[in-house]
């Protein structure tokens, strides 16, 4: 075997290798978000690798989320990581909200208890309206109790409604089906 044939082979047996740990690592997170219940599609692991996103940190968050009874998607999720959120504190909240039965007449009362009793750094609120009504007086209501809250952040809107949301003050939104296609 000549000199040239061995590196050609060395070089194919590295890339090999590269991609197999890639797609061994993807199909481990993929096999653990199914058995916990928090099912991912594997072309959605795929698109978060390549869009650099850490796909273990979306999973992990996508199966304590479901695991309290929190529908969040991966795209959410991912969505929230991309605009700059603290992904696992943001699931932490939502649980805690949740749990605690936080109604949007409390929101503000609340974001001031974790911000001066538990010392959390409240960026911002975010809301999901449900998805068969309109959701400007969702949006309308977020932004009211951002300002009373004393928080600058809006993350709300998703590729349907985004440019209701923006008209209401979002600072982020969450466009993974404009993006990457309905699930």
């Amino acid at each position: 075997m000549s000199i040239p044939a061995i590196v050609a082979l060395a070089i194919a047996a590295i890339i090999g290798l590269v991609l197999f740990g890639i797609i061994f690592s993807l199909v481990g997170a993929w096999v653990k978000a199914i058995f916990n219940g928090a099912p991912v599609g594997i072309g959605k692991l795929i698109a978060l690798k390549f869009a650099s996103i850490p796909y273990n940190l979306i999973v992990d968050a996508r199966i304590t989320a479901v695991r309290a009874g929190i529908a969040l998607t991966a795209d959410q999720i991912a969505s929230h990581f991309q605009a700059g959120g603290n992904v696992v504190p943001t699931v932490q909240a939502l649980i805690a909200a949740q749990k605690a039965g936080i109604e949007p007449t409390e929101a503000v009362a609340f974001a001031r208890r974790c911000r001066d009793v538990h010392g959390l750094a409240i960026e911002g609120l975010m809301c999901i309206p449900p998805a068969d009504e309109n959701p400007g007086p969702h949006f309308a209501l977020l932004e009211k109790l951002a300002r009373e809250a004393g928080v600058e952040k809006l993350s709300m809107g998703m590729s349907g409604d985004y440019e209701t949301a923006v008209a209401f003050g979002a600072t982020s939104v969450r466009v993974g089906s404009a993006i990457f296609g309905s699930r």
